[in-house]
């Protein structure tokens, strides 16, 4: 959790585009990371997305359109979002 109040800490939340990218090398470590990341940056107004296999594709696309300001995610959907031009 430390180093989320620290990302937070860096965020303008009037830019609505990924400020940050917190890596995590299985799914339960990032939607645990997207949890807190969440309820501390609620506060703020914080936007945060976790882009995770075994989710939707498009969903993840959709909302990286929107604008989220955090994303954690594992390595291979995170490349896959690169190479997309989403992330």
């Amino acid at each position: 959790a430390t180093f989320s109040i620290s990302i937070l800490q860096q965020i303008d939340t009037s830019i609505r585009e990924c400020q940050a990218l917190i890596l995590a090398p299985t799914r339960e470590l990032a939607q645990q990371i997207q949890k807190v990341v969440i309820a501390l940056g609620d506060f703020m107004s914080a936007m945060c997305h976790a882009c995770i296999g075994g989710t939707n594709v498009r969903e993840d696309m959709r909302k990286l359109e929107m604008g989220v300001h955090v994303v954690v995610g594992t390595p291979g959907r995170v490349y896959d979002m690169i190479n997309r031009r989403a992330l």
